[in-house]
């Protein structure tokens, strides 16, 4: 497949993805037992539930770049004591 017909692929996918979903969005409403919570104080919760899930992603992405930097340090300081220490038994062993 060259370069030219990818585009073309792509292309077409796009129309027919955006022609597809603006056919759709007209459509589109709540649920009953979503429209009716919404109005009252299970609406709070319904809400903050999906704050919940929205931020998930966020906090494992998060929590997995922070524990990689954290673990890449610890490495990183070990191999410079170990280096410390290969210096000075060198230095010993040539005295």
């Amino acid at each position: 497949m060259s370069v030219q017909n990818a585009k073309r692929l792509f292309l077409r996918l796009g129309v027919f993805a955006g022609l597809f979903l603006c056919g759709t969005v007209s459509a589109v409403q709540a649920c009953p037992g979503c429209n009716s919570i919404l109005d009252g104080t299970l609406g709070y919760g319904f809400n903050m539930s999906t704050l919940f899930l929205m931020a998930m992603p966020f906090f494992v992405a998060g929590s997995m770049v922070l524990g990689f930097v954290f673990v890449k340090r610890i490495t990183k300081e070990h191999l410079e004591t170990r280096r410390h220490f290969e210096r000075t038994e060198k230095r010993g062993e040539q005295n």
